[in-house]
């Protein structure tokens, strides 16, 4: 790598600069007049990269570093990479493992319009890493904490400790996996703060050791089209845990936890809507001063017990076209509504992960809404995550879109 006679531009003839790499962080390691340093890609035209200020002097030779997914994420690096992060960074991440030896826990946030990304990818940056080719960021007793405004995409996380991935304020985790460890008291994928969204993402729970969860959603957070699973319920493993007011959950599907679903005291206004609760000890718990829920489109099938909340609970809840199928305890402390179902809502597999339903099961085509105030025509729903008109057995498809992200 050389530098311009601006001392702020620079080439690589190895590695030629593009569009892709603006706004990622670059890392000057080495190089004869070069200033080692990080530094951010402001611009490329036709291979030469313009960066955020002079990093040396046009005398340069030899220059070596590092840029977004060739970036070294280990050892005590990797914080020090993140912390130099400003509003519109984008960090992309290459397929493979990579093994943190800290945490990573940074302070600086992105904004509504200029987000910090770090984006998985399996050859090439515009190749969208999915499955086991999504980079692998084994953390073992570490964690990877983003703030707010930041974004996850395409990648795995192993931990043991607090959580997988975090994000704070307004942030998305879109196509991840999180493995969380056999300790107690973990989530695999955590929104530490207010109004983030986790979609099409996977909880792969090991629960041995007790108490571990799939994802933390605080006020107004929103999960969406997700596969949580665990390796079983017999213990105090969680789901999904909701902490705060406004939480979403849509389209989603939770098999095999002690609770699908753990609404701790004082959350109102919860939507639960188009999911599948299947094979826990207790579906959902509702804890003390709750209120306003909505409970519509959703299968419990095969759950101890289907849903549950506390006397001091209000009963303000709301439920319309559920299916129940969890024998004599649907419900306690609680009533069904008057459109909801108890039947087998004949599940392709849930044991291996398809929630589909066939022709025959009873719940095709009678979900809400049929009509909508003030429009026309007839409006076709499934109850649970599959939207497929099932003209087979095992179908699935349409509507809120199931993703499985094995």
């Amino acid at each position: 790598m050389v530098i311009g006679a601006d001392n702020t531009t620079a080439t690589s003839a190895l590695t030629p600069f593009d569009s892709n790499d603006v706004g990622n962080i670059l890392h000057i390691t080495a190089g004869t007049n070069f200033t080692v340093g990080w530094y951010e890609v402001i611009s490329v035209n036709i291979a030469v990269a313009t960066l955020d200020r002079a990093c040396g002097t046009a005398t340069s030779t030899g220059g070596t570093a590092r840029l977004g997914g060739a970036m070294a994420i280990t050892g005590n690096l990797a914080n020090e990479f993140f912390a130099q992060f400003v509003a519109g960074n984008k960090c992309y991440i290459a397929s493979g493992t990579h093994t943190l030896a800290e945490h990573i826990d940074v302070a600086n946030d992105g904004t509504y319009n200029l987000p910090i990304m770090v984006i998985g990818y399996k050859t090439t940056r515009t190749t969208k890493a999915t499955g086991d080719d999504r980079p692998l960021i084994a953390e073992a007793n570490y964690y990877f904490d983003g703030d707010n405004y930041w974004i996850f995409q395409n990648l795995r996380a192993t931990s043991n400790v607090n959580y997988g991935i975090a994000v704070g304020m307004s942030g998305i985790i879109e196509n991840c996996k999180a493995t969380v460890g056999t300790y107690g008291n973990r989530y695999g994928i955590s929104c530490l703060d207010d109004y983030s969204n986790i979609v099409n993402c996977e909880i792969d729970a090991v629960v041995n050791g007790g108490g571990s969860s799939g994802f933390r959603l605080t006020r107004g957070c929103c999960a969406v089209s997700c596969y949580l699973h665990s390796a079983s319920s017999d213990n105090s493993s969680n789901g999904i845990v909701a902490l705060y007011p406004g939480v979403s959950v849509i389209g989603c599907a939770i098999y095999s936890f002690h609770h699908g679903i753990n609404c701790s005291s004082s959350i109102y206004n919860f939507l639960l809507s188009n999911c599948v609760i299947s094979t826990c000890n207790l579906g959902i718990y509702v804890g003390s001063d709750c209120s306003a829920f909505i409970i519509v489109n959703n299968i419990f099938d095969a759950n101890t017990t289907g849903m549950s909340k506390a006397t001091s609970a209000s009963t303000d809840m709301y439920f319309a076209f559920n299916c129940w199928n969890n024998g004599a305890n649907d419900v306690v402390n609680l009533t069904k509504g008057a459109t909801d179902i108890t039947a087998n809502p004949l599940l392709t597999d849930a044991s291996t992960g398809d929630f589909t339903v066939g022709i025959t099961s009873p719940c095709l085509g009678v979900g809400f809404p049929s009509t909508l105030q003030g429009a026309t025509g007839t409006y076709k729903w499934n109850i649970g995550v599959d939207q497929d008109d099932n003209t087979a057995a095992g179908g699935g498809g349409g509507g809120f879109a199931f993703f499985h992200n094995d």
